[in-house]
């Protein structure tokens, strides 16, 4: 399966993304949002007379209170988006994977590979704004003592290739994750001059493997949001689109990698932190299961960490899928590596898989039809690899929540109505 989506990987997200980052605006209106499915065309749901005429009156209040957004939709039409500029260097166009063979059989040099990222964050950073701090200089250094010991080692490449698989790999961290001597702000005013005392485990085991760590990148505070701006950067911007989100909270890393000022990074993980990002941006994240990956060394953290560790994990971000398997690898706790099995085959032919269009909620809306599309592309693609074709399922969610929000605004209405 990984050789057959590598081939499209980045046509195909990238055509994908073009068309959702250009979405009308008025999808992402704040009310429109939680509100605008609450009458479904297609629903299979039934709703009794009372909780139906109760939606057809919540649609109407606040759609009308997109109304409040009028000045924001009207400056909205004078933004334009920025471009970012095409890539020249074709050393950004190669995997991480292909990257570390080139640099230990000495057909790169490091110090040419992280000049060329330094180079191109230098060039989309201004228009996207996705850098916390960086430490170039440094890691020009650390890239010239890689090729000192290229020079002069007796390790066959073999030999360097097991022990170092990632020597003279660029890679940028979240700016939540501990970098030694780098701040540690996670987007908080009050810690703009937290600097890191050591590194987070998993930057270490990624150093340890011959990565080079060049910047760490930008996050909405604390984590807890699904796009990224806080007061000490602002506003990182989609590379795709330049008015739209990049996503959160691993956004800085998934703008980074869109606009190949990356090629491999780390991020963090309880809601979609790595997986949002890379879906608005076109890029690869993978949130592994909770265990795998140690998370010392992110803040903010939890002082229940028996409950933390169980929904909460750091994980690889990648341009290319192939390296994902790659970077997990090294930065996965070593009980874990045997677990994996990452180097054996899956046999997708024994797969069962089951998929589903849409929620059916009042509390969602509806799946656009871009994602629909996509959607149904990868089951058509499983359903030649697998003996069993995939099963559509139908999950209607959130009853109960949905009857205490509807119980909710019954309530607000008879008080509105009683002052009144």
């Amino acid at each position: 399966m990984t050789s057959s989506m590598e081939a499209n990987d980045s046509a195909s997200h990238l055509a994908l993304q073009k068309k959702y980052v250009n979405r009308p605006f008025s999808s992402f209106l704040p009310f429109g949002c939680l509100f605008g499915t609450l009458m479904k065309k297609n629903s299979t749901v039934m709703a009794p007379p009372g909780i139906a005429a109760l939606r057809v009156f919540l649609w109407t209040v606040f759609r009308a209170a997109n109304f409040l957004y009028l000045p924001v939709f009207v400056t909205r039409i004078f933004h334009r988006a920025t471009p970012c500029p095409p890539i020249e260097n074709d050393i950004l166009l190669l995997t991480a994977v292909e990257l570390a063979e080139k640099i230990r059989k000495r057909e790169l040099t490091c110090e040419a590979v992280v000049k060329a990222y330094i180079e191109r964050v230098k060039e989309v950073n201004p228009i996207i704004n996705a850098v916390i701090e960086d430490r170039f200089h440094d890691a020009l250094e650390d890239a010239k003592e890689v090729d000192r010991f290229l020079s002069n080692t007796l390790m066959t490449t073999e030999e360097i290739e097991e022990k170092k698989p990632l020597l003279g790999i660029p890679l940028t961290v979240k700016g939540s994750i501990e970098v030694e001597g780098m701040k540690n702000t996670s987007g908080v005013v009050s810690r703009a001059n937290v600097i890191a005392k050591e590194d987070a485990i998993i930057v270490k085991s990624a150093r340890d493997a011959g990565a080079i760590p060049i910047l760490t990148s930008n996050i909405p505070e604390l984590c807890l949001n699904w796009e990224s701006t806080n007061k000490l950067v602002g506003t990182t911007r989609n590379p795709h689109n330049t008015t739209r989100t990049v996503g959160g909270s691993s956004g800085g890393e998934a703008g980074l990698l869109a606009t190949a000022a990356s090629i491999i990074g780390v991020g963090s993980d309880i809601a979609g932190s790595l997986r949002l990002p890379a879906h608005f941006c076109g890029v690869w994240g993978h949130k592994p299961t909770p265990r795998v990956v140690p998370f010392a060394g992110h803040y903010p953290s939890c002082k229940n960490e028996d409950e933390w560790r169980e929904v909460f994990t750091l994980g690889p971000m990648a341009r290319y899928a192939k390296d994902l398997k790659l970077l997990l690898k090294i930065i996965a706790n070593p009980e874990a590596k045997e677990t994996l099995r990452l180097d054996e085959p899956v046999a997708l032919e024994d797969l069962r898989i089951y998929y589903i269009e849409d929620l059916e909620s009042i509390l969602t809306n509806k799946v656009s039809s871009v994602c629909l599309d996509a959607l149904h592309s990868v089951v058509d693609h499983m359903n030649k690899l697998c003996h069993v074709e995939c099963e559509k399922v139908s999950i209607v969610s959130g009853n109960a929540l949905q009857k205490l929000i509807v119980i909710i605004c019954l309530y607000l209405i008879y008080k509105i109505i009683k002052l009144y």
